[in-house]
């Protein structure tokens, strides 16, 4: 059984939306949970949200139910440590209200948590139709931090931790709890298999005025806590660079002006719990992100709800390889890592099957068939005897020593058929 506290941080929201994510949260697991919902309204009016309290008390998905109001709007992160100080289960899932999870991403990110080692903190899902571009290694999915618009945490870390700051009100919370976790040696994962449909902007590339100073003051703030004295010095810079920038929306000048007026308020707090390099973790400061990025921000991804695998082409990603075991184990880890539903994977060895016990341990997540040619045959005549092989209607080769972020084929199928 998997228990698991869910956090939900509401302000005047979409009830529309928000009875989604609760039908979503209450359908039927292959793996069985116990689940706690605890909502947190900072609503100026809360009998909108208090109007679900009767029909999430006779859900019998959830095994308890609490919502609490703020006088105030206490920002996310309070939101959320209020919510995960009522809670006792192991692990915390935290989502956003105007998010739908995708059929079984709740169950996949409670047995990934299962299984992970001790030193895995948090898990966080894919959301879909923008998924947020920062880099994460294919193989192990680990991450620089995780969004707190769905993440499941282990409480164990997330307590250790002190949760979230509550001096940063909205944006750059996530990061900056992401990054206190791996100072103290915890790892993070990105479970691309796990999706969550969360409709954070109304177009591509939208510009958000609260988004934009939340951006800003976290920046600042993080680069105060973890950052050196030079990166600081970069951060006002780029400030001064913000206000005096042509305004993309009306008042963006003074409002820049005042992000850096609160964040000054607030340097004492930042300067009296700095966090140093340590433990394998050290800050990353790109302008005002955080991380290294992948190509593709705002590629519009989509919902498989009511939708199969046998609904979508099969593809055949071919591996040629040659006694490289610790290369195709990479290799073969990055597509079960894919998040396209309907593919296989086909192995020819040039030569003796030395990689028999690779493809034994990868068979356990992968449609998989191998074939090893004894004698030497060649790299071309090997890349033949795949293609005879593969069944499917579209082909990929894959190098023994590359490896695939996880919507490589999902990307490549959604663009040939738009084509």
């Amino acid at each position: 059984m998997h228990d698991a506290d869910i956090s939900i941080v509401a302000h005047e929201p979409d009830l529309a939306l928000l009875r989604q994510l609760l039908q979503s949260l209450s359908e039927p697991m292959a793996v069985p949970a116990r689940l706690n919902l605890f909502i947190h309204d900072n609503s100026a009016r809360p009998a909108a949200v208090e109007s679900l309290r009767a029909e999430l008390e006779a859900n019998p998905a959830f095994a308890r139910v609490e919502i609490h109001h703020s006088p105030q709007n206490v920002g996310f992160g309070r939101g959320h440590n209020a919510n995960a100080a009522r809670g006792a289960a192991p692990l915390i899932f935290v989502v956003n209200p105007d998010g739908i999870l995708e059929p079984d991403a709740l169950a996949t990110i409670l047995a990934a948590a299962a299984a992970d080692a001790p030193e895995v903190a948090a898990w966080e899902m894919r959301q879909i139709p923008y998924e947020h571009p920062k880099a994460y290694d294919p193989v192990t999915l680990e991450t620089s931090w995780t969004s707190g618009a769905a993440t499941l945490y282990r409480r164990t870390a997330f307590d250790a931790a002190g949760g979230f700051d509550a001096a940063i009100f909205l944006y750059g919370e996530d990061v900056d709890l992401s990054w206190r976790l791996r100072a103290r040696g915890m790892k993070l994962r990105y479970l691309p298999r796990a999706a969550i449909v969360h409709r954070t902007y109304a177009t591509r590339h939208e510009i958000k005025p609260q988004q934009a100073y939340g951006a800003v003051f976290a920046g600042l703030a993080l680069r105060t806590r973890y950052g050196s004295p030079m990166q600081v010095f970069q951060g006002f810079a780029m400030l001064a660079a913000e206000i005096l920038a042509p305004e993309s929306f009306p008042g963006r000048s003074w409002g820049m002006i005042r992000t850096g007026a609160r964040y000054l308020r607030s340097l004492p707090r930042f300067l009296g719990t700095r966090v140093g390099p340590g433990n394998g973790f050290l800050a990353q400061f790109a302008g005002w992100s955080y991380e290294e990025r992948r190509d593709g921000a705002f590629h519009e991804m989509h919902s498989r709800r009511g939708k199969t695998a046998s609904g979508f082409p099969l593809v055949s990603i071919l591996i040629r390889t040659k006694g490289r075991p610790a290369w195709l184990r990479e290799a073969l880890a990055s597509c079960a890592n894919q998040t396209y539903p309907n593919l296989e994977v086909v192995v020819v060895e040039d030569g003796p099957a030395t990689s028999q016990p690779v493809i034994d341990a990868a068979a356990k997540r992968l449609r998989l068939r191998y074939h090893a040619t004894a004698e030497r045959v060649g790299r071309a005549r090997a890349g033949n005897v795949a293609l005879a092989q593969a069944r499917g209607e579209w082909i990929n080769f894959l190098d023994d020593d590359d490896v695939l972020f996880a919507d490589h084929i999902e990307v490549l199928v959604e663009a040939v058929h738009r084509a």
